[in-house]
């Protein structure tokens, strides 16, 4: 946990930007998950204070792994971590390596779609499909495009069990409509064919 009120009010504050930019998370995970990201988003705010970034990258990759292969896309965790850092800015001006430890393992991720999608692919094709689930009648969840692709993204990138973990809760037919769960398989294969352009 962090040290001080301060700390502690600013990593609940990131807390709930993650929390609030991802109503996923609300719809999947309630009250338990809202109580598991407070509790992250202290921790992750400790590791601003440690000696080595190398240290923090192996830190949040490993906790990449063990929150994607249960539902929670890469991307929710790099939000989360650039909440902290717009957090940390105004209250800690004078200590520039607070700001700088989360660096490396974000652009770690940028580099890693770069590869699997070039520079423009994936965006075009969330901003797609963002459209489609809008269109989709029944029940919807903002931001679906984005975690589905930063799903394949993370199963791609060797976490096994990243895509099926979250296609149960975004296929699930009391839950969503038949256009909806086609929408989600058509993404699938729109990221396998965007994929195979850009080798």
């Amino acid at each position: 946990m962090p040290q001080s009120p301060l700390e502690i009010d600013l990593a609940l504050r990131a807390a709930k930007t993650a929390w609030d930019k991802y109503p996923y998370l609300e719809h999947r995970y309630g009250e338990r998950g809202r109580r598991f990201t407070n509790s992250d988003s202290c921790w992750l705010f400790t590791l601003t204070r440690a000696r080595r970034e190398v240290a923090v990258t192996r830190a949040l990759e490993w906790l990449r792994t063990v929150l994607a292969s249960r539902g929670i896309p890469t991307v929710i965790v790099e939000f989360h971590l650039q909440a902290i850092r717009r957090a940390i800015g105004p209250e800690f001006t004078e200590q520039l390596e607070m700001q700088i430890q989360f660096d490396q393992f974000l652009s770690d991720r940028k580099a890693e779609r770069r590869a699997l999608f070039g520079d423009e692919g994936r965006s075009r094709l969330i901003d797609a499909f963002d459209q489609r689930f809008r269109a989709c009648a029944g029940f919807k969840v903002e931001a679906a495009a984005e975690l589905i692709t930063s799903a394949w993204v993370d199963e791609h990138s060797g976490i096994s069990g990243s895509i099926s973990t979250l296609l149960d809760w975004f296929t699930d037919v009391e839950r969503f409509s038949t256009d909806w769960i086609a929408n989600v398989h058509e993404l699938l294969v729109e990221l396998d064919r965007v994929h195979g352009q850009s080798l």
